[in-house]
């Protein structure tokens, strides 16, 4: 029998096996476009659907600050995307930290906690800065708290003892800063509890220099002191002066001046002296005595009287 022969396998031609290189990836390329298509299309309406998206937010807190404005700026937040296909209302994904930090960014509030008690819901209560004094220079002041930050603006016609002003020589106050770290505040502000003690109520604290500070009252009264001497150390001085028989009156009548900057001597003007008079009438030396002041900063000593 003749043998039978078996058939060749055709070769594919060059053409051929050229235009199946160039058709597959194309084609993955297609199908790959369509697919990101598909998702893009179902991210950008799936998360806008009502069911996902954050419609209500309830605010809480404050005494000064309106709701309705800390309502506004999350709303205004709420209103952008991610890259313009997630909403930031979506359930989700909403964005903490921005909304965070735009409410952080409004004069007087201090503290804000975000939570979401429900799906739809965005809760947002808040605390506001505390005011305890005003830092001024000759035409600008600024609310500050109680450790010196600089939360808002204040009248500069702004006067009294509900808000003592604090001046502090070649500073300027400025929203978002700290009064200067060298300035005792927490001293200013237990010297101001000690003075009303004494019916003083103070309403200005001027840091003159490096060296020394002076406490003015409503009457007009100034208690001259160095700025290195403590709260204590100022209470007792004053204590043992306003102890004695002849000076104890001094809080209710009055007095133009005290300084406590002279070691134990303390130096006391009249209410009525004038202000051409130079010299203080001589006070008393309390043992309780205030650190050595350099010889730059001394007056002539007057005669002094012994307390008891």
């Amino acid at each position: 029998m003749p043998k039978r022969r078996t058939p060749l396998p055709q070769r594919r031609s060059a053409r051929n096996t050229r235009r199946s290189f160039v058709f597959t990836p194309l084609a993955t390329t297609l199908v790959l476009m369509v697919c990101a298509g598909l998702w893009a299309t179902l991210t950008y309406y799936g998360t806008r659907a009502a069911l996902f998206q954050v419609d209500t937010v309830q605010v809480q807190g404050g005494t000064t600050i309106s709701p309705i404005a800390v309502r506004s700026v999350t709303e205004e937040v709420l209103e952008g995307s991610y890259f313009g296909l997630v909403p930031y209302r979506f359930t989700y994904r909403v964005p903490y930290a921005e909304i965070e930090q735009r409410l952080r960014d409004m004069p007087r509030l201090a503290n804000v906690r975000i939570t979401q008690p429900e799906r739809n819901i965005l809760s947002i209560e808040f605390e506001e800065h505390q005011p305890h004094a005003l830092w001024c220079d000759t035409e600008t002041c600024m609310f500050i708290n109680q450790e010196g930050y600089a939360f808002a603006d204040a009248p500069a016609s702004l006067t009294g003892s509900l808000y003592p002003r604090v001046v502090v020589a070649s500073t300027s106050p400025k929203y978002g800063d700290y009064v200067p770290a060298d300035v005792p505040l927490r001293e200013m502000f237990e010297l101001r509890v000690s003075f009303a003690a004494y019916k003083l109520s103070l309403v200005e604290t001027q840091y003159i220099d490096e060296h020394d500070v002076w406490y003015h009252f409503t009457d007009g009264g100034i208690i001259k002191a160095r700025r290195s001497d403590s709260a204590d150390l100022i209470q007792k001085r004053l204590e043992q002066l306003f102890s004695t028989k002849e000076y104890a009156v001094l809080p209710k009548d009055g007095f133009k001046s005290i300084d406590l900057r002279f070691g134990n001597r303390v130096y006391v003007k009249d209410k009525n002296a004038k202000d051409e008079e130079n010299e203080e009438d001589a006070v008393a030396t309390t043992s309780v005595a205030a650190e050595e002041v350099p010889v730059a900063t001394t007056t002539q000593a007057h005669e002094t009287v012994e307390t008891e």
